[in-house]
């Protein structure tokens, strides 16, 4: 399993943090070749 941890400074919307997530999850898969259910963020 694939962790990764992201801090942020607080004033980001709940929105904006899933579209985040969402984004480096993607990312992380594509280029470790990882089924994205693999990958916690």
């Amino acid at each position: 399993m694939n962790i990764i941890q992201v801090h942020l400074i607080e004033g980001r919307s709940a929105e904006l943090k899933r579209q985040l997530i969402s984004e480096v999850t993607s990312l992380v898969s594509r280029t470790l070749g990882n089924a994205p259910e693999t990958i916690e963020c």
